[in-house]
């Protein structure tokens, strides 16, 4: 009898299964070839960063600019843009007396350090610009004033200590707030951020006629478009250095 045919044995395909280490290498070939965009080269950087300028009388901050003085210089500024120039603004509004701009790039501060000096919109209008940290005052400091000096005006006790004090140049501190007691007077004074560095050389402490006296720090200001007030509710508003006590 005739045999049974015997079907052939199927083959089972090998499939290659890729080992831990070749996977890992494929990925990390991978990341590898990952493109990467290209970091602005830091000239790009500088030239596309924006400045927070100031514009202010060369008095300041003594003197402010008011809002109509503040219109002219803008409308000034304005006529002076040509497409040569092509300055950009992002913001522009008055604030505490000086005209705050903020310039998109760095030719555009370049422009308005050219542009500043050249205006004249009124008789005797000096103007500066500069950085706002640089022009704005950055801080207020209060000091407790006794002795002899108890009574004095605070023009009287500026002068005296710009005299007994090397380097404390007080002509820019400007008198925002006073207080006058039996004892004696304790005087609040807006100053600069290189004025207050001074003060903290010598720990806030200063020679005023026949004593020392000793400064506090009462608020520290930004250059933004309002003023923080601090704790001095206590304290009776004044409109100027020249205020007698």
């Amino acid at each position: 009898s005739p045999k049974p045919r015997l079907s052939p044995k199927r083959v089972r395909p090998e499939v290659s299964t890729p080992s831990t280490d070749s996977v890992e290498a494929s990925a990390q070939w991978c990341i590898g070839a990952k493109i990467t965009e290209k970091e602005p080269s830091s000239s790009f950087r500088d030239a596309v960063k924006t400045h927070r300028m100031a514009i202010a009388l060369t008095t300041y901050p003594n003197d402010h600019l008011t809002e109509e003085q503040a219109e002219k210089v803008q409308l000034d500024l304005v006529s002076r843009i040509t497409g040569e120039s092509r300055p950009q603004f992002r913001d522009c509004y008055l604030s505490r007396g000086v005209l705050m701009l903020t310039c998109e790039n760095d030719l555009t501060r370049l422009w308005l350090e050219r542009m500043v000096p050249q205006l004249k919109l009124w008789e005797g209008a000096r103007l500066r610009t500069g950085l706002s940290s640089d022009i704005l005052r950055t801080a207020k400091v209060s000091v407790w004033i006794t002795g002899t000096l108890r009574n004095a005006s605070p023009s009287v006790v500026l002068d005296m200590l710009n005299t007994q004090n090397e380097g404390l140049q007080t002509g820019d501190w400007r008198l925002v707030n006073k207080k006058i007691e039996q004892q004696g007077q304790t005087l609040v004074f807006d100053i600069s951020d290189q004025t207050l560095e001074r003060l903290k050389r010598s720990k806030f402490e200063a020679f005023l006629g026949l004593d020392t006296v000793k400064f506090r720090t009462v608020t520290k200001r930004t250059d933004g478009a309002h003023e923080e007030h601090g704790p001095l509710d206590w304290l009776e508003s004044t409109s100027g250095r020249g205020a007698s006590a």
